[in-house]
C-alpha cells in the first residue's frame, strides 16, 4: 500500500512538470495553478515571482516598474520609440494583393474557453507567443491599452482588452483604404469599448479580422451586415466585464467615445435599430450587396488536463440577399471571333477592327505579360522593369517613413 502510494505520487509529480512549456492551450490552465475570480490572485511563473512577492497572480491594471508600467521594456513586445519597428503597420507589398475578392466566404473561428478558464498576466522581462495566428484567449500584459484607434498595437496588450469584453478590429496594412475607413465607422459607432489597430495577421485572401474574447471574424470584403451581427453576437462576452480605461497609450490616434453607456448597456438595441434603418433606407444597396458565407469553426470543450482541439464545422445561412449578376452580351459567331476583334469599335456605325496575319505582327508583342503584376520575386533581376519596380517600392517606403513622427 505504501510502495502504492509512492508510485501515485511520483506520477502527480511527472505530470506537472511541462508547465514552462504551457502556451496557453491546456485546460483547467497551468498545472498547479489556482483558477479564481477575474481580478483575483493566482499562483504565478517564476519570471513574475519578483514582481509579485514570489507567488500570486499579477494583479492588472495597477502600474509596477518591477512588472509593468506601459512605458519600460516595451521592445519585447513592440517598441514604439524604434523607427525601425514602423514596418510593421506600413504596407510595403503592392496593395493589388490585398484588395479582396466578393466571391470569398467570411469566416468565423470559435474557441469554446471554459468558465473556470483564467488567463495569465506575464510582466515585461519574458515573452509571449500564441500558438493561434491570431489569437482570442490566452496570456497577455497586465496593462491594456486605451480603448481607441491607433497606429499600432501588440497582441500581448489588445488581447487583454477582448477579455474585458471589447472588439478588436485587425486590417492589413495593404488592405483597401475606403473598406478600412468604414469599417473603423462602423466599430467606432457600434461600441465603446473597441480597439482599431493595422496588423500583420491578417491574411491576403482575407485583409479584415474582428477579434473577441473566444471568436475571430476573418473578412476578404466589408460587408456592414456581416460585421454588425457578429459585434452583437461576439461582443461584451469577456470573462472580466468592465468598462475602466487602460494606462497602455502609445500611438493612440482617436480615443474611443461613448456611443451610449461607457459599458455599452444598450448595444443589442443599436445594433437592431442601425440594421433596421439600413433595411427602409438602402433596399437598392442589400439587393446588390455581396452575400458571404460565414464558415463556423467551432473548437470543442477538451476534458480536463487535455489540449483545446477536435473541430468541426458548419455553414450558416447566407447573411444577405444573392448578388444579381448583370449578363453582358457575348459575340458567338465563330467566324468573327476568329477574324475581328470583336467589341473593339467605339463608333455608332462602322465595324471591328479586323485581325492580320500574325507574320505583320512585331515579335515583341506576343512576349507581354497580360496577367497579374508579377512580384519582385518572381522578375528578372537582368531587366529594367525588375529595377524600376524596386526603385518605386524604396521610394514608398522611404516617403512613408518621412512622414512618421519623431520621438
Amino acid at each position: 500500500m505504501f510502495s502504492w502510494r509512492i508510485v501515485v505520487f511520483l506520477g502527480l509529480i511527472s505530470c506537472v512538470r511541462p508547465e514552462e512549456a504551457w502556451k496557453g492551450q491546456w485546460f483547467p490552465n497551468v498545472p498547479e495553478q489556482l483558477a479564481t475570480e477575474a481580478g483575483g490572485v493566482q499562483k504565478g511563473a517564476e519570471n513574475d515571482h519578483a514582481a509579485t512577492g514570489g507567488s500570486m497572480r499579477v494583479a492588472m491594471g495597477i502600474e509596477n516598474p518591477d512588472c509593468d508600467d506601459g512605458k519600460h521594456g516595451l521592445a519585447i513586445d513592440f517598441d514604439p520609440y524604434n523607427i525601425t519597428h514602423s514596418t510593421v503597420y506600413m504596407c510595403l507589398e503592392p496593395k493589388a494583393d490585398y484588395k479582396g475578392d466578393y466571391n470569398m466566404d467570411a469566416v468565423i473561428t470559435e474557441h469554446i474557453v471554459p468558465s473556470a478558464y483564467v488567463a495569465n498576466h506575464k510582466c515585461m522581462n519574458s515573452s509571449i507567443e500564441y500558438a493561434e495566428r491570431i489569437p482570442s484567449y490566452g496570456t497577455h500584459r497586465p496593462l491594456w491599452p486605451r480603448y481607441g484607434e491607433y497606429r499600432y498595437v501588440p497582441t500581448q496588450r489588445w488581447l487583454h482588452n477582448s477579455e474585458h469584453g471589447a472588439v478588436i478590429a485587425l486590417y492589413h496594412p495593404c488592405a483597401n483604404k475606403q473598406q478600412v475607413d468604414e469599417m473603423k465607422q462602423i466599430v467606432k459607432g457600434c461600441l465603446y469599448r473597441h480597439i482599431i489597430t493595422p496588423s500583420q495577421l491578417p491574411t491576403r485572401d482575407r485583409p479584415f479580422a474582428l477579434v473577441t474574447w473566444h471568436a475571430t471574424l476573418e473578412f476578404s470584403v466589408l460587408v456592414r451586415s456581416t460585421v454588425e451581427s457578429f459585434i452583437e453576437k461576439y461582443a461584451l462576452k469577456g470573462p472580466e466585464q468592465t468598462h475602466r480605461d487602460g494606462q497602455y497609450n502609445h500611438l493612440l490616434l482617436d480615443p474611443a467615445k461613448v456611443v451610449s453607456t461607457e459599458d455599452d448597456s444598450i448595444l443589442d438595441e443599436y445594433s437592431s435599430k442601425m440594421s433596421s434603418f439600413l433595411a427602409s433606407m438602402f433596399p437598392l444597396l442589400r439587393r446588390t450587396a455581396a452575400a458571404q458565407t460565414l464558415v463556423v469553426r467551432n473548437y470543442a470543450t477538451p476534458k480536463a488536463g487535455g489540449a483545446l482541439g477536435g473541430s468541426k464545422k458548419k455553414k450558416l445561412g447566407k447573411l444577405g440577399p444573392v448578388v444579381e449578376k448583370k449578363v453582358i452580351p457575348v459575340e458567338t459567331d465563330a467566324n468573327r471571333l476568329v477574324n475581328y476583334v470583336c467589341g473593339s469599335n467605339i463608333l455608332k456605325q462602322g465595324e471591328d477592327v479586323k485581325l492580320k496575319p500574325d507574320s505583320e505582327y512585331p515579335a515583341w508583342l506576343w512576349s507581354l505579360h497580360v496577367g497579374p503584376p508579377l512580384a519582385l520575386d518572381q522578375m528578372d533581376p537582368d531587366t529594367k522593369a525588375y529595377w524600376r519596380k524596386l526603385r518605386r517600392m524604396a521610394l514608398q517606403r522611404n516617403n512613408k517613413l518621412a512622414k512618421l513622427k519623431k520621438f
